[in-house]
């Protein structure tokens, strides 16, 4: 009986499953370590790139950032989990809003960071981090059968390491909350708004584990829209030239350039400005109306 032989998808796939080290589109074996492609039309070229000193390299490097990453997140989902519980602790019940400013006057009572506002979790963390002996006294003077969440943040709080990742991160990531709120300026330059984000990769790059910097490169080098912008600001200040990178901006493109956002905060701005502006309640709203209203929400600051 003559052998069936499979197809190049099914092949691929199945060095996918076999070795770990791999991923594929169905025409091309890829190295997730090597970041590259893999030469895979017979089995023993695959076993030969895992032998490779690059490969090996390549792999004790990634993997060794990979667990450094495991402990961030580890860190960071215990300080997620006592920032949210203690956030619904108070919303829950005003009198124990009553009793936190009775114990701690001087002290601003506990944050309500936004999921999609990440500058807001980093500054819930410093909050915690500079008024941890208060928050702690004030949560234990709490009963624990009253909610099920005064039980978990006394257990949270008391956690080997809290401290000290809280501390860890008001130190470190401050820059971070200082520049998002800096980014979201209107009429901020396209080259200060870079060196922003430059400043920031600085300061993680003085940082003693490389996790953090290597983290935040990765993500900015497979932005493709950045590091155009990023060509677009180094040519506008006079340190690069013209070339096939920025394509296909045109000149008159990048002379509209000078003040691009790199965030969509202008965006979710707009957004709030139609939906005010489109109200259910304005039936005899016309084109006309609205001309007007655009040009009075475009020329709002002068």
């Amino acid at each position: 009986m003559p052998k069936v032989q499979r197809n190049q998808n099914e092949v691929l796939r199945s060095y996918v499953m076999e070795f770990a080290a791999f991923t594929t589109d169905g025409s091309v074996l890829f190295c997730k370590y090597c970041e590259a492609p893999v030469t895979a039309s017979k089995k023993f070229q695959v076993q030969q790139h895992l032998k490779t000193s690059k490969h090996i390299r390549l792999e004790a490097v990634k993997s060794n950032s990979a667990q450094k990453e495991q402990q961030l997140l580890l860190a960071c989902s215990n300080v997620n989990r006592v920032i949210a519980n203690i956030k619904k602790i108070f919303l829950k019940a005003p009198s124990r809003t009553v009793r936190f400013k009775e114990i701690a006057p001087s002290t601003p009572l506990v944050p309500s960071p936004v999921v999609t506002r990440w500058g807001s979790w980093i500054d819930a963390a410093m909050y915690y981090g500079k008024n941890f002996d208060v928050i702690e006294a004030v949560i234990a003077t709490f009963d624990p059968e009253e909610a099920q969440r005064i039980q978990e943040s006394k257990i949270l709080l008391e956690t080997e390491g809290m401290k000290e990742s809280l501390l860890f991160i008001a130190t470190n990531f401050a820059c971070i909350s200082s520049t998002i709120t800096r980014l979201e300026e209107r009429g901020l330059l396209l080259s200060s708004a870079i060196s922003l984000v430059n400043g920031v990769l600085d300061e993680l790059k003085s940082l003693q584990s490389d996790a953090y910097y290597g983290k935040l490169s990765n993500v900015l080098y497979k932005n493709k829209g950045f590091e155009k912008l990023k060509k677009v600001s180094q040519i506008m200040c006079g340190e690069a030239i013209i070339d096939e990178t920025v394509q296909p901006l045109t000149m008159s493109n990048m002379l509209c350039m000078k003040h691009a956002p790199i965030i969509s905060c202008d965006v979710e701005r707009v957004f709030s400005e139609y939906k005010a502006m489109l109200t259910d309640n304005r039936r005899s709203f016309n084109f006309e109306n609205l001309r007007h209203h655009v040009i009075i929400k475009c020329n709002h600051n002068l």
